[in-house]
């Protein structure tokens, strides 16, 4: 009989500890992926500022846009753009 209630009160005792470290794993999933929306959002905030930067060159700084190094800066925009990827 006390075994029966030992093995009851041992596996309550495990499915509590099962669920917990369930739970603080899944916790920890959901931060990393916060962080990762965080970079994310970062990185594509940099790219807007790029492009805002390459646009005020040739509308205010009445730089051409077919020169090689605006030509590049183009590319390169549009390379970070295609790559969200961190």
């Amino acid at each position: 009989m006390w075994t029966v209630i030992i093995w009851l009160i041992v596996g309550i005792t495990l499915g509590r500890i099962y669920s917990f470290l369930k739970r603080e794993a899944n916790l920890e999933k959901e931060k990393a992926q916060l962080e990762h929306d965080k970079k994310e959002e970062e990185f594509q905030e940099n790219v807007k500022h790029l492009e805002w930067i390459h646009h005020r060159l040739v509308h205010e700084h009445k730089e051409r846009e077919n020169v090689d190094y605006m030509i590049k800066f183009k590319e390169f925009i549009k390379q970070l753009k295609g790559k969200p990827e961190l």
